[in-house]
């Protein structure tokens, strides 16, 4: 899941595909990302309304076109409404700079260590692909790129084809290759034992094959996809339902950036230059189960387009459009240029897209009152608001609202700490004691007090772990799962009583992860050490610039503290956060009783009563076993100088203000 909300969330259900957010925040228009909706599963559409919707090639709203009404049904598209041709822009030219609070540090966002906004924007921008969102949070099917078709619901049954042309930016076809390699990788079905990390979140070596991704979509797809169309299709079938194909598939599981080119792993694991025959020696491997061969591919996949500044190999950072890293100073920013020789998605307006990487929210502002940026959406405060809401008169723009990202502190049950029931020889009650303890010290309602009101006025704790507040379900959900009554106030006393229950005696350190360079998470550590203290828990300082990538290695770390961003509108993609072994659980969290209702809800056809039932049943296991808790919807602030330029939007989903960027028109 991954940041920021700026339309209506009585439209938004559960939370869906999440990345990483370290703040919130990200404009766009038609290519966004967000929470899951109250849509029927499978549906296209995530709004109530598609106003401003409307087809390049014909000014026919999307959502009224016959293509539209067969989403969802065989025959029809099996991602999103298909647009058709793309109108040319009436004009073209210029740069546009904007800003994000943290680097990329890697060109593969599928990999678990990968999966973070900071590199969703860089690939929404780079290899926009099959699918994107409207500015109404409608699917919509990039025809131009690719097609899916629903060839059969029982069992389920896609056939993806790429558009004759499409092609990397270093000439090469995208092929069917690339859509086996991002099944293959994200499916475990091919991994010999799990990826492991050490305390700094680095992949340790291992001796089978081991890929960095176990997707619950895609680990259904057991058996190998028909190749077909002279290698431009494959056709893919699931061994059981997945209600959230249409954003879960190989084409785009995961959003932009999914298909990563199988002709350079190819090169770089093989050892093979011909750029069709490393593509398809790789597709061979996964057919032929050759481990020999996956071992290197899977070494390569995991860590090989791992960066922080521009590689020397023109090959790790390959683009299908619409455009192209051109440079990368490190950690510091990057240049997109149009890709050469594009024609098959959005055609933006701008030549350039400078990209500022400013870790500090006032720097952020300031760089914007100064003229060096044009668009930010940096991590929102009370100061931030004051400071760029000043900057009216100047041409300044600020949009703000609820963001699509959810603040929340998960806790970690099986590191050694003081959250393991190996800690208290194996009692999982004394470990359930301790964490409940803890939960009850976190001063969430402070927190809302003091850092988002002084924003969003209306804003309001979150007490659910799938669903956002003002949803149809919302209500239902968070009454059966007992977050509110368990853990609305802080409760210092029934804290203590909890700790005494479970004879633990003197102080408990707690180890938070959190993001350095934060204003906002700084403050929210401080009031959580002050109350945890009060209780008998020592708050260690565990702030790192690195957060995201550490995340999986747990022996650094008890307790975490950051964002899910959304960025598809799917009611299952909240599954990989909860079940025993999903690829976002870092905290190694275990339950039957939770895997058994994420299985249900993912796996059938079901009626809105019968999900929020299951949902239910998942969120009040969370709760009785001391999961974690939920915070806040981040509040979202975007701004731009439209003196320099205009088309600027917001969406919910990451990538939030990148949504729309083809839309960006500078000024002369």
């Amino acid at each position: 899941m991954r940041t920021s909300r700026a339309v209506g969330l009585t439209a938004l259900v559960a939370s869906a595909a999440l990345v990483l957010a370290a703040c919130s925040g990200t404009p766009g228009q038609q290519g966004a990302t967000t929470s899951a909706s109250s849509a029927p599963s499978g549906s296209a559409g995530g709004s109530a309304s598609a106003s401003g919707t409307e087809s390049a090639s014909s000014g026919t709203p999307i959502t009224e076109s016959p293509e539209a009404a067969n989403v969802g049904k065989v025959g029809g598209s099996a991602c999103g409404i298909p647009h058709g041709p793309y109108a040319d822009p009436s004009q073209t030219g210029g740069e546009v700079r904007a800003a994000w609070n943290d680097p990329p540090l890697s060109w593969n966002n599928n990999t678990t260590h990968g999966n973070a906004v900071a590199t969703f924007n860089v690939q929404y921008l780079t290899n926009l692909g099959f699918s994107y969102y409207d500015g109404d949070l409608n699917l919509i099917n990039n025809d131009q790129f690719g097609t899916c078709t629903l060839v059969s619901e029982d069992p389920l049954t896609v056939k993806y084809t790429i558009a004759d042309g499409v092609k990397w930016s270093d000439g090469t076809p995208v092929t069917a290759d690339d859509l086996v390699l991002s099944w293959a990788a994200q499916s475990g079905v091919f991994n010999d034992e799990e990826a492991q990390t050490d305390d700094d979140g680095n992949l340790l070596p291992t001796a089978g094959v081991a890929f960095d991704k176990l997707d619950p979509s895609l680990s259904l797809i057991k058996d190998f996809p028909t190749i077909e169309d002279d290698n431009r299709s494959a056709t893919f079938v699931w061994s059981e339902y997945y209600v959230d194909y249409q954003t879960a598939g190989p084409a785009n599981n995961g959003g932009p950036g999914t298909l990563i080119p199988a002709h350079v792993l190819g090169a770089k694991a093989l050892n093979i230059t011909d750029p069709t025959a490393a593509a398809a020696a790789v597709t061979t491997a996964f057919k032929n189960n050759d481990k020999a061969s996956l071992k290197p591919v899977a070494d390569f996949w995991n860590t090989g387009f791992d960066t922080d500044q521009l590689p020397s190999d023109p090959s790790l950072y390959l683009s299908t459009g619409p455009y192209k890293t051109t440079a990368y100073q490190q950690r510091a920013s990057l240049t997109f240029e149009k890709m050469d020789g594009y024609t098959w998605g959005p055609k933006p307006i701008a030549d350039t897209i400078q990209y500022q990487i400013i870790g500090e929210a006032t720097a952020a502002v300031q760089a914007l009152t100064n003229e060096e940026v044009d668009v930010i959406s940096p991590q929102s405060t009370a100061d931030i608001y004051e400071a760029v809401s000043a900057l009216s008169d100047r041409g300044i723009q600020v949009k703000t609202g609820d963001g699509g990202t959810y603040e929340h502190v998960d806790l970690v049950f099986a590191n050694g700490g003081p959250f393991d029931p190996a800690t208290y020889g194996g009692d999982t009650e004394k470990a359930k004691k301790v964490r409940q303890a803890f939960l009850k010290t976190v001063p969430r309602q402070d927190i809302l007090d003091r850092l988002i009101k002084p924003i969003n006025p209306e804003a309001v704790l979150r007490q659910s772990y799938t669903t956002v507040p003002g949803a149809p379900a919302y209500d239902a959900i968070t009454e059966a799962n007992g977050m509110g009554t368990a853990y609305g106030t802080v409760d210092i006393e029934g804290a203590k009583a909890l700790l005494a229950e479970a004879g633990v005696t003197g102080t408990v350190d707690v180890r938070l992860k959190f993001a350095e360079n934060n204003a906002r998470r700084s403050n929210e550590y401080d009031l959580m050490k002050a109350s945890a203290q009060e209780a008998g828990f020592n708050l260690v300082d565990g702030r790192s610039a690195s957060w995201g990538q550490e995340l999986p290695a747990i022996d650094g770390y008890d307790a975490s503290l950051f964002g899910w961003q959304s960025t598809s509108t799917g009611v299952a993609e909240q599954k990989a956060n909860y079940v025993t072994d999903g690829s976002n659980n870092y905290g190694l969290y275990s339950s039957s009783v939770v895997d058994d209702a994420e299985n249900k809800l993912t796996g059938s056809v079901l009626s809105e009563d019968e999900r929020t039932e299951l949902l239910s049943t998942i969120e009040k296991q969370l709760v009785d076993d001391a999961f974690g808790v939920t915070i806040f919807q981040f509040p979202n602030v975007t701004a731009w100088n439209e003196n320099r330029v205009t088309g600027v939007s917001d969406t919910p989903l990451a990538p939030g203000v990148f949504f729309n960027f083809w839309d960006w028109q500078p000024v002369s």
